[in-house]
This record gives structure tokens, C-alpha cells and sequence, in this order.
């Protein structure tokens, strides 16, 4: 019999969202990772496509639980309360009714239905039944109702990389203290719990529910390529990092994110004021899932960016982006984009300032640029991938580059690996990373020599070849350099 490795993951109370309201809390023992092996037949229907139901059961009454060799929400059936090792006797266990009250309640749906709205996944409150299968997030109760050690938060089976249908999670609710962050805390732990059950890893990020770490605001699985591991990174088992978002995507399509888009302000320079040199503009900008990046446009162009140089948690921020030197004198629109980590945007009003004097002819502006109406501007590029180039706004990509034998629209790439240029283009080291350049035929563009076949022939026609490849990858290593 095909045995599939199930582990039970956990979460603790070390799981704490940070803040002042919270710093009392007290945690339980640290976590535990427990690993059982399970028969395949414990796994109910692997052959059928999977479901995209979550249940969420506050277990009104308490929640009955038949324990044994199944695995089956649809008829309370789990194999959570049995020994690691042998086979399971039939016992009956029931978790307790969810401490909190319908407020708190209410904000932990909310919570997990804005966690997975992105995906076409469907939260519930009400149970589908013994028919439909479904995934089933039971919370409340305390790990000893189900055979867990009291430094347990929670448990989900976990099959690996591949997801599983109809397996019941546990949140250990009453086992956390009650205080005002608790609901985002369970929040994140139905969260760790639940993807599991999809073949999520822990991830080393304080941003993400699938965490060990303290919580750094609201969880989301992250649009991010992230190290796994509990307390200490290791290699994630499913890949050399995890992005959580993009497996969610991958499983089971794109659904409709109900957090909202960014918001972006600028705060300075204030409407038509004068500027000079390198200006500072002064942003303020907000998302629920923390802001990723903020570009600085001008005049129609992203002439700067600002990146986050942590976990994107950051809900709230001020930030300050410097407008290049280089931007030319002349009257100026400047807006701001504000992204989060899946790439919702905003951009912000615009604010009109003016730097030194209106251009009167673009002379004074940047190469490619008019001047209309006193600014200094690019039309919308137009340039693709290949096209002879002067100036990099010109091109689709941003990047006009010379590979040696004049410039061209280009885009990076990763040198050595197949299939990041389009066709007949291909990727030429420049610094750290690599551009797509149009590709150098084989025989040098030139043909043979016929009618002749003697050693003297072949001597000049490889000469000739070795010119043309000398010529070449000359022109490649001084770009390099």
C-alpha cells in the first residue's frame, strides 16, 4: 500500500500579534512539529477535483468528532487524535464551543474571507454537508479534546506538495487568551492551518500566516519568494522558497481581492510651488496588505522608485522619494503610484510644480523629449524588443542598450537559462543580470565556398570564420566591460 507522509503542523501562541495592547500576552510552550505516516486510503477523494470550500465552524454546541483511520469532513471522520504510530481505534471526541462572542467572531470571518479573497476560494459559515466536499476549519476547544499536548495552537494534515480534499483543521481557541488582537491572531492560525491542507509550508516571514514568527500586522499570503522554516530558516520542501500567493493562484485561479486598492497622497511640494535641484516629494500612502512600492512620476514618465527594503507590512507610511537632478527645468505634474504585493495600485491626484523656468523649446530638455505648454515630456513608447533606439523612454521595456552593434530596445533576462528571450533573441550577460539582444546566426550571416574542396579552402574559409567570431564576441566582451 502507498503510504503518503502526513505532517501534523502546528501553530502557538508565540504566534502573538505584536503591538502595545498585546505585550502582556502570555504564550504557550513553544511549538511543536509532529510527522505521522498515514495510509493513502485515509485520504478521501484524491481522484476528485478539489474543492474550493472553506468551512469555518465555531462549533455552537461543541463539535463531534469520530476518530480513526479516515480523513473526511463531510462526516466529521479525523485521524488528528490518533497515536503517530499503529492503528487507530474508533473514539469519539468533542472540541468546545468557541469562547468568544459574536463580535470577535464576526471579525475573524472577515479576516479570513480578505486572506483569501484573491484566490477563487469560497469561506462559509455554513456547513455543506455530508455530499459536498469541502475543507473544515473547526474553532475552539483545547488540543487535549483532541489528543494534542497543551502547547499546541492548532493542527491540520498535511500530504506534501499536493493538496488534499475534505480534511478538518483545528484552531485552539480557548487556549489563547482573550484580549483585542486575538481575533487576527486565530485569523492567521485558520489561515497556517487551512493552507496547509493545500500543501503550504511554513514560511520565515512575519507578514504571512504561515509563520512561526510574531505577527507584523494583518497575515496575507505573500506575492513574495520567501525562505522557509519555524524559528530558523531551511529549505522549503517544495522548492528552493515558497510563494504562497502564487500557489494559491495556481490551485485555484484568481478571485476578487475585497481589501481595496492602496491609497497615495503627496504631501510636498505643495500645489504650484517652486522646486530646484533634486526636490524631495514627501508621500503618504496606505493598504491593508502593506505597501510594496511607490513610483514617482513625472510629467508622464516614472523618473524614481521607492521598495520597501523589509516585509511588506507596512500598512500606514511616510516616505520621502528624491526626484533626480536630471529632471529637466520646466513645469512639472507629479504624481505618485502606490503598489501592494499582488500589484493592486493607486495613483494619487496630481500636484503641478515648477521647476526653475517653463522650457520654451526642447533644447533644454532631455534627449527625445518636446516641450509643450512650458514641459518637458516623452511621448508613449513605442519601441519594442529589437528596435533600432536613441533613447530608453522610447522603448516599451525602458532599456535602450548597445550590444555592439548600435542600440536597441531590450529587456533583462538570466543568462545560461532557456527560454527568458523571446525567439531568435538572446540573453547576453551585462553586470549582475543579462538583456535580451537579437541572436547572432551560427554561420556569421555569411555562406561557403562551392566547387572547391582543397585543405587551402578550408584554411581560408575558417580564417574568415574565425574573424567574424573574433569581431563578435569582441564587441560582447567590451560591453561586458
Amino acid at each position: 500500500m502507498t503510504r503518503v507522509l502526513s505532517q501534523f503542523a502546528l501553530v502557538a501562541a508565540v504566534l502573538a500579534v505584536a503591538g502595545p495592547a498585546l505585550a502582556e500576552t502570555p504564550q504557550l510552550a513553544g511549538p511543536r512539529i509532529l510527522e505521522v505516516e498515514v495510509p493513502e486510503s485515509s485520504l478521501v477523494g484524491r481522484e476528485a477535483t478539489l474543492s474550493n470550500i472553506i468551512y469555518l465552524n465555531r462549533c455552537k454546541g461543541g463539535c463531534r468528532l469520530q476518530a480513526g483511520n479516515i480523513n473526511d469532513s463531510r462526516s466529521n471522520l479525523t485521524t488528528i487524535p490518533c497515536p503517530q504510530n499503529g492503528s487507530c481505534p474508533s473514539t469519539q471526541h468533542v472540541l468546545t464551543e468557541f469562547n468568544g462572542d459574536d463580535t470577535e467572531w464576526a471579525a475573524i470571518v472577515q479576516c479570513v474571507k480578505e486572506m483569501y479573497s484573491p484566490y477563487n476560494v469560497v469561506i462559509t459559515e455554513t456547513d455543506p454537508g455530508a455530499v459536498t466536499f469541502h475543507q473544515e476549519a473547526m474553532v475552539g476547544g483545547i488540543p487535549s479534546e483532541v489528543n494534542m499536548g497543551n502547547d499546541v495552537g492548532g493542527v491540520s494534515p498535511y500530504a506534501g506538495c499536493s493538496p488534499i480534499n475534505s480534511v478538518i483543521n483545528f484552531t485552539f481557541a480557548n487556549s489563547y487568551p482573550k484580549n483585542s488582537g486575538r481575533a487576527q491572531l486565530l485569523c492567521g492560525v485558520i489561515g497556517q492551518e487551512s493552507a496547509h491542507g493545500y500543501g503550504l509550508d511554513h514560511e520565515f516571514d512575519c507578514s504571512t500566516p504561515m509563520t512561526y514568527l510574531n505577527y507584523c500586522g494583518q497575515s496575507f499570503f505573500r506575492n513574495k519568494n520567501l525562505k522557509c522554516g519555524e524559528l530558523t530558516t531551511r529549505a522549503c520542501r517544495c522548492g528552493a522558497t515558497q510563494n504562497s500567493h502564487a500557489s494559491l493562484t495556481g490551485t485555484f485561479g484568481p478571485g476578487t481581492p475585497i481589501t481595496g486598492n492602496p491609497t497615495a497622497k503627496i504631501l510636498t511640494p505643495a500645489q504650484s510651488a517652486s522646486v530646484t535641484g533634486s526636490f524631495l516629494v514627501g508621500v503618504e500612502a496606505a493598504d491593508k496588505r502593506g505597501i510594496d512600492r511607490i513610483e514617482l512620476w513625472l510629467n508622464g514618465y516614472k523618473w524614481a522608485e521607492y521598495t520597501e527594503k523589509r516585509t511588506p507590512d507596512k500598512q500606514v507610511g511616510t516616505i520621502v522619494i528624491n526626484a533626480p537632478a536630471n529632471v529637466p527645468n520646466g513645469v512639472i505634474d507629479v504624481q505618485v503610484k502606490a503598489f501592494n504585493d499582488i500589484q493592486l495600485n493607486t495613483t494619487s491626484s496630481t500636484v503641478t510644480v515648477t521647476k526653475g523656468a517653463p522650457c520654451t523649446s526642447a533644447d533644454s530638455c532631455a534627449t527625445g523629449q518636446k516641450c509643450e505648454a512650458g514641459k518637458c515630456f516623452w511621448d508613449p513608447p513605442a519601441g519594442q524588443l529589437g528596435d533600432a533606439c536613441d533613447y530608453p523612454q522610447f522603448c516599451v521595456g525602458g532599456r535602450c542598450e548597445d550590444a555592439g552593434g548600435g542600440k536597441s530596445c531590450t529587456q533583462t533576462c538570466f543568462v545560461g537559462v532557456s527560454g527568458t528571450c523571446p525567439e531568435n533573441f538572446e540573453c547576453v550577460a551585462a553586470g549582475a543580470a543579462g538583456l535580451c539582444f537579437a541572436a547572432v546566426p551560427e554561420d556569421g550571416g555569411g555562406c561557403c565556398s562551392v566547387g572547391q574542396d582543397t585543405n587551402a579552402t578550408l584554411l581560408v574559409n575558417a580564417g574568415i570564420g574565425a574573424l567574424l567570431l573574433g569581431m563578435v564576441f569582441g564587441r560582447r566582451k567590451r560591453k561586458q566591460a
